[in-house]
């Protein structure tokens, strides 16, 4: 399984500087152990459709790679790959549940 490409659902939280394109956004990941996670790039990094200050909150995707399994069922997946994205506290390793992998049609 490891470095399967995959994308996280994220929930992005904040849009700006909209009059230059695309704008940037803030998007959210709490991951497996509930812990929050904040990510800022261009809108297109996190949806593939413009956004409005009126679509803010709306789901989003982070694309990722998946690193493994745990035992516990949770996943590890580098957000370094295939984009070179950090959070705000500048990691890109995270443990999520499968079910927060979002469907393949999210960047298609």
């Amino acid at each position: 399984m490891a470095h399967q490409t995959a994308c996280l659902n994220v929930r992005i939280t904040r849009i700006w500087d909209l009059d230059w394109y695309p704008g940037f956004a803030e998007c959210v990941l709490v991951d497996a152990l509930g812990v929050k996670h904040r990510f800022q790039d261009k809108i297109p990094v996190f949806s593939p459709r413009s956004l409005t200050l009126e679509d803010i909150p709306c789901v989003g995707a982070l694309r990722c790679t998946i690193a493994g399994e745990n035992p516990d069922g949770t996943l590890t997946v580098n957000t370094k790959l295939p984009d070179d994205i950090k959070s705000a506290a500048g990691e890109h390793l995270f443990r999520v549940r499968p079910s927060q992998l979002a469907g393949g049609e999210a960047f298609s």
